[in-house]
């Protein structure tokens, strides 16, 4: 009686929730203990109930586009030359309401890319949008290329 004590509780959601839950804290005897040993002394409450509760957030971000085709290029223009179609834009909205924190990540590994994504790593706070610019630097005549890229 008349000490104090720091309870820490933490969680590690795995999807969107909405937690609610109690921590029981005993402090001192239980009243059955009391009574079998006969103590005059009694716990004015012996139990401390808390209530914890939690919603749990992720962040949902959308494209404008999915798929962006360059279509025919001159072969090694270089990203970013005027009237070239080497350079498209998409918007990325951020539609939840938390921050997202974004980093653009190239799938394939085989190969050098002939495409970015600027910029490719990036903050977006709630209900907000950026353009990304996908610059395309083609290389051999007749090629096709492809690659796939995941926001993480």
């Amino acid at each position: 009686i008349g000490a104090s004590i720091q309870i820490k509780a933490s969680i590690r959601p795995m999807k969107a929730n909405v937690l609610v839950a109690r921590a029981i804290c005993r402090l001192g005897k239980t009243r059955n203990e009391h009574i079998q040993k006969k103590d005059t002394f009694l716990v004015p409450k012996p139990l401390l109930e808390l209530r914890l509760s939690a919603i749990v957030k992720f962040t949902h971000i959308v494209l404008s586009d999915t798929r962006i085709d360059f279509g025919s290029v001159l072969a090694y223009t270089k990203s970013g030359d005027a009237d070239q179609g080497t350079k498209r834009e998409i918007l990325i909205k951020n539609t939840s309401p938390v921050v997202a924190n974004v980093k653009v990540r190239r799938i394939e590994r085989d190969r050098e890319s002939v495409f970015s994504i600027i910029p490719s790593s990036f903050t977006l706070n709630p209900n907000s949008e950026i353009n990304l610019a996908i610059h395309y630097t083609p290389r051999p005549a007749g090629c096709f290329v492809c690659d796939h890229f995941e926001f993480l």
